[in-house]
C-alpha cells in the first residue's frame, strides 16, 4: 500500500482542549476518511487450499461492507466475508479490532488490521466441517501510513519596524496520540526559538 504524504493539519491554539494536554497542533484522521481509502482499494479477497476428509478443495474468499470504526481509546475492523469452498458458499459477518500507533522517530502514522478472524467450514454429505480458521490480518499487513505533525517544522522571517529580520525555528515537540469518537488524534505542542544568526 502506497504511503500517504498528505494529510490536512488543524493548526488549533488554545482549542477547547483540556489545558494539561498538548494542543498547539492537532493532526486529525477522521473515521470517514479511513473508509474513504478502504472504498479506494476495491474488492479485498484471498484463497488457498483444504483438505478435509480425504477431500482436496480450493477455497476463496472476498471482504464486502468493510469499515472502520473510532471510538474512544479504541478502533474496530467491521465486515462481511463471503466463502465459496466449491461445495458451498456462505457469509459471516466478522467484528475484528484495529491497531493504531505513531512513531515518534520517523513521524508516521500507522492503522492496521490487528485481529479478525473468521472460521472457513465446508459441507460434505450433509455435515458441516471446521477446517480452520483465517485470520483476515495476515493478508492485510500493509498498514495505511500517514504523516504525523512533525511535518510542520520549519523557520518563520518576521521584519521588525527598524528594518532588522529576526527569523524564529519552529518544531513541534511531545506529540500524544489519542483515539476519540471517530478521530485519531496526533497532539502536540509548538516549540519556538529564535534563530541566531552566526554572520
Amino acid at each position: 500500500m502506497k504511503k500517504l504524504t498528505s494529510i490536512i493539519f488543524c493548526l488549533m491554539l488554545s482549542c477547547g482542549v483540556r489545558a494539561q494536554e498538548n494542543n498547539d497542533l492537532l493532526v486529525v484522521l477522521h473515521q470517514e476518511t479511513l473508509n474513504k481509502l478502504l472504498n479506494a482499494i476495491g474488492e479485498i479477497s484471498g484463497n488457498a487450499e483444504y483438505s478435509v476428509m480425504y477431500i482436496k478443495g480450493h477455497y476463496t474468499w472476498r471482504l464486502n461492507k468493510t469499515e472502520i470504526r473510532l471510538l474512544k481509546d479504541s478502533a474496530y475492523f467491521s465486515t462481511d466475508v463471503t466463502v465459496e469452498t466449491g461445495f458451498d458458499t456462505y457469509t459471516d459477518h466478522i467484528n475484528g479490532k484495529m491497531s493504531i500507533t505513531y512513531n515518534q522517530q520517523t513521524n508516521q502514522i500507522a492503522v492496521r488490521v490487528a485481529d479478525a478472524i473468521f472460521e472457513l467450514r465446508v459441507g460434505v454429505l450433509g455435515k458441516q466441517f471446521k477446517i480452520k480458521s483465517v485470520q483476515i490480518a495476515d493478508y492485510l499487513s500493509s498498514p495505511f501510513m500517514f504523516e504525523g505533525p512533525k511535518t510542520m517544522s520549519n523557520e518563520m522571517t518576521f521584519i521588525m519596524p527598524n528594518g532588522t529580520e529576526k527569523q524564529i525555528i519552529v518544531k513541534p515537540s511531545a506529540c500524544v496520540l489519542k483515539i476519540v469518537d471517530k478521530q485519531i488524534i496526533v497532539a502536540s505542542e509548538l516549540y519556538f526559538k529564535q534563530k541566531i544568526s552566526t554572520k
